[in-house]
């Protein structure tokens, strides 16, 4: 009965059995899927997020990227700032320890700031607090405010 109603609506619409079947099958996989997505979530209650993980995410970003300095742009653009952001994301550099490459993640601190600050450590030693990094030269009490929340010791 149904092959011989498939068959009759084919004539009439001039499609062969096949794809008639395949429409037929699609219209009825269509209402299935509306009716479970419709009478499935009734009840469900609706889920609850906690912001803060992503909050906290969005301070250190915004930290970073306010701490670029003029040489970190060009044109207004910034240059380097993805790497410096996913590279201070996770973690502090021990500013005792740090090679060069891992100094210029800092907020502020280029190529030869990086230097400088080698060369205070090995003249001078090592650090005795954060805030001694700023007796080298160039860096001041702002430079020492944008990368506090970066360093380590």
């Amino acid at each position: 009965m149904i092959k011989r109603l498939i068959k009759k609506l084919g004539e009439k619409i001039g499609l062969t059995e096949v794809e008639v079947t395949g429409i037929l099958f699609f219209a009825v996989m269509l209402l299935v899927g509306l009716s479970v997505r419709y009478y499935g979530n009734q009840d469900a209650p609706l889920p609850s997020f906690d912001y803060s993980k992503q909050d906290s995410l969005f301070l250190r970003l915004r930290a970073v990227s306010d701490s670029l300095t003029a040489a970190d742009t060009i044109n207004g653009s910034a240059v380097s700032s993805p790497k410096k952001t996913k590279a201070l994301l996770n973690r502090k550099i021990n500013i005792n320890l740090a090679a060069k490459d891992e100094l210029i993640l800092l907020p502020g601190i280029g190529d030869k700031m990086a230097s400088n600050i080698i060369e205070y450590r090995t003249k001078s030693g090592r650090f005795k607090k954060p805030e001694d990094i700023m007796e080298v030269k160039g860096i001041g009490p702002a430079k020492f405010e944008k990368m506090k929340d970066f360093i380590t010791l």
